[in-house]
């Protein structure tokens, strides 16, 4: 192998490789801002929108559809929350204070209790999640389940 293309590997390996969780340097600024995510929870799997603001609050929008597990219906709703976070060293810790959740067919809204009791099960209300992954348009989490969840940075609109 000649000088010019080991150089060549070395620089795509290392453009390629993310830092070790160890080797971050995570700030709070770095989280703010939207974040458009897929969370896996309990009752259902959600595609959506936190927004980390800089006083330490957050919003979050999301819309998910699931199979009821009572019936095997199609349950889709969106839902929103609002609550605090910080950053502990490597965790990104998240407390929901507000959940709504709004149906959006006649079997949700059937099932509208079932859904609002288990996301406001006291676990569901706090998360702690290991960022594993960060730079300016990405950001990988580890939930203490081992599950890792991918976001991107939404567009700001003041890149508008």
């Amino acid at each position: 192998m000649n000088i010019r293309k080991f150089g060549i590997v070395i620089v795509l390996a290392a453009c390629s490789k993310g830092f070790a969780t160890e080797d971050l340097k995570l700030t709070k600024e770095q989280f703010q801002g939207a974040w458009q995510c897929e969370s896996v929870l309990p009752v259902s799997k959600l595609d959506s929108v936190t927004i980390y603001g800089p006083d330490g609050s957050f919003t979050g929008f999301a819309n998910s559809v699931t199979i009821s597990a009572v019936d095997a219906s199609s349950l889709e709703f969106d839902l929103y929350v609002s609550g605090s976070w910080i950053l502990d060293g490597h965790s990104l810790l998240t407390d929901i204070g507000y959940v709504d959740v709004l149906p959006k067919n006649a079997t949700s809204d059937k099932h509208l209790n079932n859904v609002k009791k288990s996301l406001n099960n006291s676990s569901m209300k706090h998360s702690e999640q290991e960022v594993i992954f960060l730079n300016d348009t990405t950001i990988e989490m580890k939930n203490k389940n081992g599950t890792v969840q991918t976001c991107v940075k939404a567009v700001s609109a003041a890149k508008i």
